[in-house]
């Protein structure tokens, strides 16, 4: 995790957590070392189908900031009709 600066007096981090534990233990880092302050996670997914392989992981990793947004899915490998056409469309709702 890297401090960026401040924005409206806020410390901002960047970190490039590709794979849920990391944003868990991203997440508690910040939770300890600014207990009286809010969180807001902004998550891009990157690389699909670890993406839909760990979605349920994802949405817990992330589930105690106060405010997450989720940027549109980066398909860097693959794109979005072969996902669907390789069975991963039910996981794309």
């Amino acid at each position: 995790m890297e401090y960026i600066g401040q924005l409206h007096n806020n410390p901002v981090y960047s970190d490039y957590s590709h794979h849920a534990p990391a944003i868990a233990g991203n997440m508690q880092a910040l939770q300890t070392q600014f207990p009286d302050k809010k969180i807001c996670a902004i998550f891009q997914p990157h690389q699909a189908q670890r993406v839909l392989v760990g979605r349920d992981d994802f949405k817990t990793s992330l589930q105690d900031a106060d405010t997450t947004l989720i940027y549109k899915l980066y398909t860097a490998r693959e794109t979005l009709p072969s996902l669907i056409k390789g069975g991963w469309g039910d996981r794309l709702k």
